[in-house]
């Protein structure tokens, strides 16, 4: 999966790794040749985080704001499990019919 991470607020390198690291494992949820952006920015003191993950004819948009950075980037990754497991689980079952 090609990741591409956009921060418009200062973290460490140490953050980046962290959710680079949490995104290969959403890897193999997703089908042939994905690209994943993930946006994190604040606006005044909340955080919000993006993620737009392009797999086979499939797009997942998803979104989330908190005061805590760590807490909005984890909760983000967790929607984004769940979707991505309902998609597979979708593509799978119709592909078995």
């Amino acid at each position: 999966m090609e990741i591409r991470i956009h921060f418009k607020t200062r973290v460490d390198s140490d953050f980046e790794g962290y959710i680079r690291e949490k995104m290969q494992r959403l890897e193999k949820l997703t089908f042939g040749t994905s690209k994943a952006d993930f946006y994190v920015r604040n606006e005044g003191s909340t955080y919000v985080a993006e993620l737009v993950i392009h797999t086979g004819h499939q797009t997942v948009f998803l979104k989330e704001s908190d005061n805590d950075l760590n807490r909005c980037v984890e909760v983000l990754l967790d929607k984004a499990r769940t979707k991505l497991s309902r998609l597979h689980d979708k593509v799978i079952e119709q592909s078995h019919r």
